[in-house]
């Protein structure tokens, strides 16, 4: 089920929203050098978690750094990712190392970003650089994610159900997403992370605060999907457009 909280205390206090999506039930795993996701009857109580804050709050931030930190994928990571999701691995892609204990904060926020067109192929650019090494297999992944988006049916019907959309399948269908410069939404990224179990960490600076969304699994197919796993880092600007993170601000 679908679950959400919003707290607001007074000015100085964080305001959170947290979306809580049930992901017990599902499994994924490549079969024939193909992507198939199939459903399991594992009991593991499998979470994507949604959290957004605004503005930072220095004692809760201190007290979630272990759950928010800066570990980017290397080369060998990319590789799997890419042989996962049936891409071409193009290079390492150009990006500051970090490690499980380099936790983020208020100050450690992006400070260089791969700026990709703006014309509704954003995220597949970004994500595909951050896999790959590459923006050109953009659709390739646009088409992976998509085409997946239906083996994980029970993750977005609590989701949906509070849009036009009623059910992922409508999604796909009215939102013709499996075309290019479709603009995309946090639906795509959550695939994403289902896919391949991991966390992406999406930015959204403004002057006056630092807002954080972190999308993820805490475990999935056996697989820890939290600090001690690389994860994906994305800047959010204006209102749709998005960027690949390369490095943070981490003095």
């Amino acid at each position: 089920d679908l679950k959400t909280k919003f707290n607001v205390k007074d000015e100085d206090s964080c305001s959170s929203l947290i979306v809580s999506i049930k992901l017990s039930n599902i499994k994924c795993k490549p079969k024939n050098d193909k992507t198939k996701c199939v459903t399991s009857n594992a009991k593991k109580d499998d979470d994507v978690i949604f959290t957004y804050e605004e503005p930072p709050n220095p004692d809760n931030v201190r007290r979630r750094q272990r759950d928010y930190v800066y570990y980017p994928a290397n080369e060998e990571v990319q590789r799997r990712w890419c042989e996962i999701l049936n891409l071409k691995f193009v290079t390492a892609a150009s990006i500051l190392p970090g490690s499980p204990t380099t936790p983020l904060s208020d100050k450690r926020v992006p400070n260089n970003t791969l700026n990709v067109p703006g014309d509704g192929n954003c995220l597949f650019y970004a994500l595909s650089y951050l896999i790959t090494g590459s923006i050109s297999q953009h659709y390739e992944l646009r088409r992976t994610i998509v085409s997946n988006m239906p083996n994980f049916e029970e993750l977005f019907n609590s989701s949906l159900s509070a849009t036009r959309y009623s059910s992922i399948h409508d999604y796909i269908k009215k939102s013709k997403m499996y075309r290019n410069y479709v603009w995309a939404t946090d639906t795509e990224i959550i695939t994403l992370t289902a896919l391949l179990g991991i966390t992406v960490y999406l930015y959204s600076l403004t002057p006056n605060y630092v807002g954080r969304a972190r999308y993820g699994t805490k475990e999935l197919y056996g697989i820890a999907c939290d600090t001690t796993t690389p994860a994906l880092y994305l800047k959010h600007v204006g209102t749709n457009h998005f960027q690949a993170v390369k490095s943070i601000n981490i003095s």
